[in-house]
């Protein structure tokens, strides 16, 4: 495995030999849950062993009992909805009422966190570790309604009144928490450490908000901007892949088969990822991770 030092600023060259190491890695974890998604999502080709002998293509009927397993198991025994507890901090009636509050406040924060998110993250959790015995969190900090907006350049005063009035408005309920389960294989995290410091995610952005990122980052100055995008005459809808690099100090930008686009220090302090396997998880006789 690459030295991973969580102060060292990322350069290319690193962040390139932790997403080859990270990828190896995962490769055969990655495959078989390719593989169970296949039935699970009824995407298998059940004629596959008869067609590679025969080169003759049939038409596919796939019974539900492969998602109706997975289905029924993750309805009849998972809870999907976190209960929290606060121990009191100290002895008597008033430091229980306290500790009740909390847990109150807490599970009101949450809930509402699940119920805007696209999907119900807890129950996409108990998916994923019925389906492939892992599954992960991302729980993040967007704090974009917590600071007023500034005015636009070229933005009429009437314009940015209404927007000031909106953001106002909005800011009263905003949730700054938000929680998302990320898809299998998006995110890379070392699989023999309970709270990973390194976290190699993936995503795909519209070539647009890739530039707009980089035009707001390019107003920062703790961000470091190493290879700015325009889209120029490119079609400004092209999907886009980038890699982000969380480590505890800092987020690095990539571009596939690019370089880095900005540098910006972590202001969590800690990756946001999370990750646990099932019950079930157990490890071969001499597996090496390494």
């Amino acid at each position: 495995m690459p030295a991973f030092d969580p102060n060292a600023r990322p350069t290319k060259e690193i962040v390139e030999k932790e997403i080859t190491y990270y990828e190896r890695l995962w490769q055969g974890a990655h495959a078989s849950m390719e593989k169970a998604d296949s039935y699970y999502f009824q995407t298998n080709n059940i004629w596959e062993d008869l067609v590679a002998r025969q080169q003759e293509g049939r038409p596919n009927l796939h019974l539900a009992t492969a998602p109706g397993l997975v289905n029924h198991a993750v309805d009849a025994h998972l809870a999907f909805e976190p209960k929290w507890h606060r121990r009191p901090v100290g002895k008597g009636e008033a430091h229980e009422q306290a500790a009740d509050r909390v847990e109150d406040g807490w599970r009101e924060v949450v809930s509402n966190a699940i119920a805007y998110g696209q999907r119900f993250p807890t129950k996409v959790n108990a998916l994923q570790l019925v389906r492939h015995n892992y599954t992960q969190l991302h729980v993040s900090l967007n704090h974009d309604m917590l600071e007023r907006p500034p005015k636009k350049d070229g933005e009429t005063q009437e314009d940015f009144d209404e927007r000031e009035e909106a953001w106002s408005a909005g800011r009263t309920v905003w949730n700054p928490i938000s929680i998302e389960v990320p898809a299998p294989g998006e995110v890379l995290l070392d699989p023999t450490r309970k709270w990973p410091q390194l976290a190699i995610q993936r995503r795909t952005i519209l070539a647009f908000d890739l530039a707009d990122l980089v035009k707001e980052k390019g107003k920062r100055a703790d961000v470091e901007l190493l290879d700015g995008y325009e889209p120029g005459n490119a079609d400004p809808y092209e999907p886009l892949e980038i890699t982000l690099r969380w480590s505890p100090r800092y987020i690095a930008t990539m571009r596939k088969d690019g370089g880095l686009v900005f540098v910006e220090p972590n202001q969590y302090g800690f990756s946001p990822f999370c990750h646990a396997f099932g019950g079930s998880a157990d490890m071969p006789k001499g597996e090496k991770f390494d």
